[in-house]
């Protein structure tokens, strides 16, 4: 979970900013090492010595805002290429609670990780990446993209669809709620859900049966979304009658007009659904939240004739040569 950090080259060494308004001051080791010595405000320097192709992990207390002395880690890296020796900062918080989910007949492992490393459990941290850890396999170990969810996703855990409902800003207490929306699964029926087309006309999932659907989850400031788009146009163009393929919009409600703009600029003949609700969307939290989505995008899903739910992923690289396959077997 890692981020990469920039480092700068300044007249009085290397310099790196990392969050939390951590200013890094990096020296390079001479002579028959190499490496570097980080120096990070309040704390005796690290140094670090690494051949190529090698990398190391930097402990360090850091303060935070609250007083807080917690744990963080400065990666350093160093690899070859084309005969040049090039090298990398990252940063990861390192600082996470953890607790038991417990529900009648079943207890899980749960984790919290303060993402953007601030000593601050909240909003912020999911924005950034996956902050929820649920041990689904019992082995003890919160690992892999099904156990780690972003904390405004449905999570299935004991058997119960959940959503975040509270979580203390010092990690002390998160309370789940029982969600009435279950995320959607490959190979099950696709749920029931409707909603309005730019056109006015209703889009019923009630209505599937008998033809492929393909649903394009996308955002106006996603740009592979955006350059999909058209592709997603020909796709639908080339099954005609056979395919009904609808783009569903997950902008936030200041970003409407622009879809809709898109919408227009790209001359798209698929049907359309802009609502403006963002991650509140149910209908986006149904199939973002299902597992290893993780409410990215693009998102792709196919519907087979019967209702069932085919493929869910991200249409693969290129001319979404992944979803034409998928097409390609169900519409021979």
């Amino acid at each position: 979970m890692g981020t990469g950090v920039d480092i700068h080259s300044t007249p009085d060494g290397l310099r790196a900013s990392l969050p939390g308004d951590i200013q890094v001051q990096i020296e390079r080791l001479t002579g028959r090492f190499q490496g570097i010595v980080v120096h990070v405000p309040g704390d005796p320097p690290k140094q670090v010595a690494l051949l190529p192709d090698q990398s190391s992990l930097i402990y360090v207390p850091r303060a935070t805002g609250n007083g807080q002395k917690l744990p963080y880690m400065i990666g350093y890296s160093r690899w070859e290429r084309d005969g040049t020796t090039h090298e990398g900062l990252f940063w990861e918080p390192a600082y996470r609670a953890e607790g038991k989910l417990k529900l009648p007949g079943c207890e899980i492992k749960v984790a919290v990780l303060d993402f953007n490393g601030d000593g601050v459990f909240d909003g912020k941290d999911s924005r950034l990446g996956t902050t929820i850890g649920l041990d689904i396999n019992g082995d003890g170990r919160i690992f892999g993209q099904t156990e780690w969810r972003r904390a405004n996703e449905v999570m299935e855990a004991c058997g119960r669809p959940l959503l975040v409902a509270s979580l203390t800003p010092d990690g002390s207490e998160i309370v789940f709620a029982d969600s009435e929306i279950a995320p959607a699964k490959v190979d099950g029926p696709v749920p029931a859900f409707s909603v309005t087309a730019t056109d006015g006309e209703l889009i019923s999932s009630a209505e599937f049966r008998g033809n492929v659907h393909v649903l394009d989850f996308w955002a106006s400031w996603c740009a592979p979304c955006v350059a999909r788009l058209e592709e997603m146009n020909g796709i639908a163009a080339q099954y005609g009658n056979n395919l009904d393929a609808i783009g569903i919009n997950v902008d936030e409600p200041n970003r409407r007009a622009t879809a809709e703009q898109l919408i227009r600029d790209k001359h798209l003949a698929f049907r359309q659904a802009v609502r403006g609700l963002g991650e509140k969307d149910f209908v986006w939290k149904m199939f973002g939240s299902m597992n290893s989505i993780q409410l990215t995008i693009p998102l792709y899903v196919v519907i087979d004739r019967d209702g069932m739910i085919r493929y869910a992923g991200h249409g693969g690289d290129g001319n979404l040569a992944e979803l034409r396959g998928v097409l390609a077997r169900l519409l021979p």
